[in-house]
């Protein structure tokens, strides 16, 4: 009870939100407190930050501005300069122009990358997310940021997720 206290009390700022974050009432080892007592869910995966650090579930990510950071889903997220995904730096991504796709796919302007590795050979003006780890562009079908021999792109379909 005192550590849900200490937890209610002394919560710090997520994402420009001054008031206290929420802590359910039964907040067991899921949840653990970072320095000035901000907490985080270690069932989700997220950004989050305070006034000097960005994190990702729970780890500092290093380089990021807390500033102008945003979370954009999917484990991507950016600050005006880089592009993370997971809390680690994505090499040659831009960030004025990245954009997450959802399912571990983001784009910018010239480049698709999945998980935070570049899609070798996609193209990131046609490209798009098609569902279960399944991404297109104009020319090719990709699963989880693989090009799939054969597969064509104008008559590949992914099934419906609920039959």
């Amino acid at each position: 009870m005192i550590r849900l206290t200490l937890l209610i009390l002394f919560s710090s700022v997520v994402f420009g939100n001054d008031t206290p974050a929420e802590v359910p009432a039964t907040a067991g080892p899921e949840f653990f407190v970072q320095s000035g007592g901000q907490h985080f869910d270690r069932r989700r995966k997220n950004y989050h930050k305070d006034n000097f650090t960005v994190y990702y579930n729970g780890h500092e990510v290093k380089g990021a501005s807390v500033s102008s950071f945003e979370d954009l889903g999917s484990g991507y997220g950016k600050d005006n300069w880089s592009v993370f995904y997971e809390g680690r730096e994505v090499k040659g991504a831009s960030a004025s122009s990245f954009e997450s796709l959802g399912d571990g796919y983001g784009k910018d302007n010239w480049r698709v990358f999945y998980n935070g590795s570049e899609v070798s050979g996609a193209s990131a003006l046609s490209f798009e997310n098609i569902g279960w780890g399944y991404g297109k562009d104009t020319w090719s079908v990709y699963y989880r940021g693989s090009k799939m021999e054969g597969a064509s792109p104008t008559t590949f379909r992914v099934p419906d997720r609920h039959p």
